[in-house]
């Protein structure tokens, strides 16, 4: 139950941020840095052991894809490497949201 609520905590405040810059005109750079921010987030809640069913509730169906990757991905050890596949988690999400706009 600790990691549930520490997962909340992580993912609500990124989640809402998405969703205000709806209203918003698109700015790319801002967006993909939220998505940027979100998807370690998400990589991280993973690498905590969170299960699928108790994130994809707090993310916005659009980005369940991203959920989806990040549980492709499998649990690793020691702490050391997990921080090397949330960084590597992130960077590849937000290339890919670039690349989206280019």
């Amino acid at each position: 139950m600790k990691t549930i609520l520490l997962t909340l905590a992580l993912l609500l405040p990124t989640t809402a941020l998405a969703t205000q810059e709806e209203a918003q005109p698109l700015n790319v750079t801002e967006f993909c840095t939220s998505i940027s921010k979100m998807s370690a987030k998400i990589m991280e809640a993973r690498q905590m052991g969170a299960d699928i069913v108790d994130i994809l509730p707090l993310v916005d169906n659009r980005f369940h894809p991203i959920v989806f990757m990040a549980y492709e991905v499998g649990l690793v050890h020691p702490e050391e490497h997990k921080q090397i596949v949330i960084k590597e988690f992130a960077n590849h999400v937000t290339v890919k949201c670039y690349k989206n706009f280019s």
